[in-house]
């Protein structure tokens, strides 16, 4: 039935296998690294991070290409602390050459006009931005953006699979969300993701969990 239902629609952009690390001990080692979370706490500019979620991506061949989105769109906090690290599993090529990489809006994270007036999914960013993208990626390579940076990638032309490894990092103790007041809700996209822990932290909690492991803090060795 579900393959059925994939059949008739139009092209996913992608399929998504969400926290990793809690089934694989390698992800694990990898996601709660010191090393990788010293490097978030300083793009950040924050003494300690707490992991959020890591993900496979799966582009297989056909897939349609991924739409402007923020990952701060789907995340329950209310921070601007946030940051992705993007690392994909095999060889990469161009873009011109059937290569789906991150393609980013340059500086979105810092336009508030965007969102308070325009709907960031459905308006044409290519004059609004300096669209940028690390074109070829070697396995080993990764990139990184804020939670409010806006990203796509284009449909997968080629005969592989693509498959990319994510992890993201919040800042400790952000705060989530509160439950009224707010103009929209996350995107439900990611909801299985973070419902088990946010049914304990709640509306107006603070992100400290053991789903939301501290992985680096300067007072900490």
């Amino acid at each position: 039935e579900c393959e059925a239902h994939l059949a008739g629609s139009e092209p996913v952009p992608f399929m998504q296998l969400f926290n990793v690390w809690k089934e694989s001990p390698e992800a694990r080692r990898f996601a709660l690294s010191r090393r990788l979370g010293s490097i978030a706490a300083q793009v950040l500019g924050v003494p300690a991070v707490r992991l959020y979620q890591d993900s496979v991506f799966a582009k297989r061949p056909g897939d349609g290409p991924t739409e402007w989105h923020s990952d701060l769109n789907m995340a329950p906090f209310d921070t601007n602390d946030f940051v992705t690290f993007w690392i994909p599993l095999q060889p990469i090529p161009y873009s011109d050459e059937g290569g789906s990489s991150l393609c980013f809006a340059s500086r979105s994270h810092r336009d508030v006009a965007l969102p308070f007036w325009s709907d960031p999914r459905t308006t044409d960013l290519s004059d609004r931005y300096e669209v940028e993208t690390y074109g070829e990626f070697k396995v080993g390579d990764c990139s990184l953006h804020h939670g409010w940076c806006l990203h796509s990638a284009p449909g997968n032309e080629l005969p592989d699979t693509r498959y990319a490894y994510t992890v993201s990092y919040v800042a400790d103790c952000a705060p989530t969300l509160q439950d009224e007041g707010h103009v929209r809700r996350p995107d439900m996209e990611d909801r299985r993701s973070y419902r088990s822990w946010f049914a304990d932290v709640g509306w107006g909690g603070i992100a400290d969990h053991p789903e939301l492991p501290l992985v680096y803090s300067e007072y900490s060795w």
